[in-house]
């Protein structure tokens, strides 16, 4: 009973760790997606942002960017 009760709280806390890194990596995505309204695309297949929102773009892709990093450094 005792392995089967260690078994089951370190897949608890397992849970948790992977439902508290989701919710980083949603709001992370969140903050890029409501960049959208504030990038374009151009044609040559760049972006382009006003000035006023360069640091935020940046700030919401950085962001995403070290979760993504995070994740993967995980997986190897």
């Amino acid at each position: 009973m005792a392995y089967a009760q260690t078994v089951a709280s370190q897949n608890l806390r397992e849970m948790k760790r992977l439902q508290a890194e989701n919710a980083k990596l949603l709001a992370a995505l969140k903050d890029m997606c409501a960049m959208y309204t504030y990038v374009w695309d151009v044609v040559d297949g760049g972006l382009f942002c006003a000035q006023d929102n360069v640091q935020r773009f940046d700030t919401a892709h950085e962001k995403a960017h070290d979760l993504v990093k995070k994740i993967e450094a995980r997986k190897a």
